[in-house]
């Protein structure tokens, strides 16, 4: 779809977007789910296409994770609604909207909590035609990140803050016609050699 303001949306409120998406009939029926590896250095996504109108499908696959935070300068935001620079900007405590308003005494730079943050992708996939009535079934392995900094996180977080997300894509639009996500199971590691 078009580029929108992720706040504001494409008017006053990225909510109104949302609904509007929302209340458009679905053109595929779509679930996901995610199975760990042994070690869980990688999860394989499935989804489930259940065609509702004939349609040409591409498929991409995420991980995500929620709850993310890290303290060097790589997670550090700069924060332009604090009170520091209200001379500058001319934002006041009464103007930033409620959700917005923790940023006032947050710091000039704060290190906040990430949610949503893709840490893998496999994109484009192509499912090709699926047809009325009928189920198609797209699979896909995605790798966990191998970086100290993002590992880390991810680890301070758990896993089961990530989450397989499925975007169904309509080929000749390319635009996405319908969504699921899959929070993962807590992983817990294979015991090997115990008797009884």
């Amino acid at each position: 779809g078009p580029v929108i303001d992720p706040y504001y949306g494409s008017k006053n409120d990225i909510v109104d977007d949302i609904n509007a998406a929302l209340a458009e009939p679905a053109r595929a029926g779509l679930t996901v789910s995610g199975e760990w590896n042994a070690d869980s250095t990688k999860v394989t996504a499935t989804a489930e296409i259940e065609g509702l109108i004939d349609g040409n499908y591409l498929i991409d696959f995420v991980l995500i994770a929620d709850s993310l935070q890290g303290t060097t300068t790589k997670w550090r935001q700069a924060n332009y609604y604090d009170q520091s620079y209200s001379s500058q900007t001319g934002v006041t405590l009464a103007s930033l909207p409620d959700d917005l308003k923790f940023l006032w005494t947050a710091g000039s730079t704060f290190y906040p909590v990430f949610n949503d943050v893709a840490i893998a992708l496999v994109k484009q996939k192509s499912i090709g035609k699926v047809t009325a009535g009928k189920v198609v079934t797209s699979s896909s392995t995605l790798t966990m990140p191998t970086s100290s900094e993002l590992k880390a996180a991810i680890n301070r977080a758990g896993k089961h803050n990530v989450a397989v997300v499925a975007l169904l894509v309509d080929n000749s639009t390319k635009t996405i016609v319908n969504a699921a996500k899959f929070y993962m199971p807590r992983y817990v590691p294979v015991e090997s050699g115990i008797e009884e």
